[in-house]
């Protein structure tokens, strides 16, 4: 079989450099924290040093000609299994942070299973080598349960990063999944959604700032399978001078899922005439009795917004600063409450120059 980089609409990847994900690993250490309470209640919360043949082989049937998902499974060495039994509600986020200790390309899997009527909350921070990140995971949640899951992706100047993670939804399941890529480097992401059970609901947020020579390309789908599915898919990203950035939002709605409810918004901020940003919407429709919208806008920034903001005394950059700060906020509020919120918060004020809008 010859095998192929992803290829997704309207994004150009060829000099991205993520060729690069394909070389040898480094080393990682993932640290694991709030467990006592899952573990104490029967659910696992552990690093193994395999998966199962059947989640291998459902994975690489998502794409089957993926070069990095081949080369992730290839090399793999450590997973982060999650896995909350039946009727447990879990009252503390669980906590996972990984990053490498040595040069080399970051090789990172995860597993989330959340068992019936069971509630869970799993925040996920992950840094990428000196070469790059190749991230997979799988999630499933159960019939009448509800997962939180928010993801933080740390980059250093020049990495590269890929991203293919999917989630499959039961009767009545809730997800709420949020992703926010603030760091540097160049990132190509793929998070699939499908609720296979009539009620099941999904909201997917993504935030994305790209600076000087980043590349960021994110395509979130949800697919509904089943009746009286709902989903959003919610997409903000800024962008400075000779930058890109590629949000595709992709709804399907099956024959015979009627009463479904797909909506999807995908908006970019260009700070600069030598950005360049697309969203597509996407919506795939196969039945009568549903209902779908869409937005979609690339724009730049308000200039009376601007000049009202420069007229109360602040430079130009601060104000550009405290505008992107706005036009990320609907996003950015979605996140769970706590550390990973502050941490997003002071990152993007690092990125920004440190301007803190309660200040200004």
């Amino acid at each position: 079989m010859k095998m192929h980089t992803p290829r997704y609409a309207q994004m150009k990847t060829a000099k991205w450099g993520l060729h690069a994900l394909r070389t040898p690993l480094a080393d990682l250490a993932i640290q694991l924290a709030n467990q006592d309470e899952l573990l104490q209640n029967g659910g696992t919360f552990a690093v193994a040093d395999h998966i199962s043949s059947d989640v291998e082989t459902a994975h690489r049937q998502t794409d089957p000609e993926n070069a990095y998902l081949a080369a992730h499974f290839e090399q793999l060495t450590q997973t982060v299994q999650i896995e909350v039994p039946d009727q447990v509600q879990l009252t503390k986020p669980l906590l996972v942070d990984w990053q490498p200790t040595t040069p080399g390309n970051g090789n990172f899997h995860f597993s989330i299973r959340l068992g019936k009527n069971s509630r869970a909350t799993v925040i996920i921070t992950q840094k990428a080598g000196a070469i790059g990140l190749n991230s997979i995971g799988e999630i499933a949640v159960g019939a009448d349960a509800q997962l939180e899951v928010a993801e933080l992706n740390l980059f250093d100047h020049g990495s590269r990063a890929y991203f293919h993670q999917n989630a499959n939804l039961d009767r009545n399941a809730a997800l709420n999944w949020s992703i926010a890529q603030i760091g540097t480097g160049n990132v190509l992401g793929e998070f699939n959604t499908e609720l296979n059970g009539t009620g099941a609901s999904a909201n997917i947020q993504a935030v994305s700032l790209a600076k000087k020579d980043e590349h960021i390309g994110l395509q979130t789908t949800v697919g509904h399978h089943a009746p009286h599915t709902t989903s959003r898919i919610l997409q903000h990203g800024a962008l400075f001078a000779q930058a890109e950035t590629n949000l595709n939002a992709i709804g399907k709605i099956d024959h015979g899922a009627h009463g479904a409810d797909a909506q999807q918004e995908s908006r970019l901020l260009l700070l600069d005439p030598s950005a360049q940003g697309n969203a597509n919407p996407i919506l795939l429709i196969d039945e009568n009795d549903v209902q779908a919208g869409h937005a979609a806008s690339v724009g730049q920034v308000d200039l009376q917004q601007l000049y009202y903001l420069m007229s109360r005394g602040l430079t130009k950059e601060t104000a550009e600063n405290i505008l992107v700060r706005s036009f990320l906020a609907p996003v950015l509020s979605s996140l769970p409450a706590g550390p990973i919120a502050d941490q997003v918060d002071h990152l993007l004020g690092q990125r920004l120059g440190g301007i803190d809008p309660n200040e200004a």
